[in-house]
């Protein structure tokens, strides 16, 4: 691995290094999103749609209850035939709702609901006959309708356990993306914060390594100050730009010193030399 030597070369590795962090860091978020709208638009989309399903098969149930309602309010033989085939035609309408609910229903499930629908189909119809023939309606209604009302609450109580499961099962999806969120949050938490102690971590190294240098520098400058010329400067970074300050502070150091040896040799050399003593005669 290639290590940066100068001061601006640790900073732009040190900001490009936060990028690449940061940056993953979105991507990872923008996958994440990506990744749990898709999930959500299939899961939560297919459960929706069986729960609408399931909704409205209940909703055609009570349809057929209202047009069996109608059929025995009704009075004149007219009337009573028409409200009989509307009530003929809502019990056979839930047929198709009942096959298109495979995926939200057990084959044994299904095959008993549709044992039920049949039965119910097969007495209503009897039922709407006899009265047709001129059998009164109280004395059908107290014999003929017990099968088909058997038949129609069990057709209820399965549509019921199929909504109550189609809604469990959107409640258990939502559960799952709800998982898949805190992961993708605590994800994303987990490289920021990774992020910000690298940056602190850098900062702290790069400031610490830097003062400790220059304070290294101060004190020889210093000391060259207060006349110390024997003293080298030292500097113990790699760092180029310390090491050229320091070379240049040592560059001084050598050319002040030969200037003092320059200008002692030349206070030696222009010094008279002391008279000699007087001799006696």
């Amino acid at each position: 691995m290639i290590l940066p030597r100068s001061i601006k070369q640790k900073l732009q590795w040190w900001v490009a290094v936060i990028f690449v962090l940061t940056g993953t860091a979105g991507w990872m978020g923008i996958w994440g999103l990506l990744y749990i709208a898709r999930g959500s638009q299939s899961l939560t989309g297919e459960g929706v749609e069986r729960a609408q399903r399931a909704g409205q098969l209940e909703a055609d149930l009570a349809g057929v209850r209202r047009a069996e309602s109608e059929w025995l309010a009704a009075s004149e033989p007219s009337e009573r035939r028409e409200a009989g085939a509307r009530w003929a035609s809502s019990l056979a309408s839930v047929r198709p709702k009942l096959d298109r609910l495979s995926d939200a229903a057990s084959a044994e499930q299904l095959r008993e609901l549709t044992d039920a629908q049949n039965r119910a189909v097969t007495e209503l119809r009897a039922t709407v006959g006899r009265v047709d023939a001129g059998e009164p309606v109280a004395a059908v209604r107290s014999s003929a309708m017990a099968e088909y009302g058997r038949a129609l609450t069990a057709l209820e109580a399965g549509s019921h356990l199929m909504t109550a499961r189609a809604f469990t099962a959107v409640s258990a999806e939502s559960s799952v993306l709800s998982g898949w969120i805190s992961r993708l949050v605590l994800g994303l938490f987990i490289t920021v914060l990774i992020c910000q102690i690298f940056s602190a971590w850098a900062g702290w190294e790069l400031s610490r390594s830097v003062s400790g240098e220059l304070n290294g520098l101060k004190e020889s400058a210093e000391r060259i100050s207060m006349g110390d010329l024997a003293s080298e400067v030292k500097v113990t970074t790699k760092d180029t730009e310390i090491v050229a300050l320091g070379e240049a502070l040592d560059r001084l150091r050598v050319s002040l010193s030969k200037a003092m040896e320059r200008l002692a040799r030349k206070s030696a050399a222009a010094k008279p030399a002391p008279a000699a003593p007087p001799v006696d005669a």
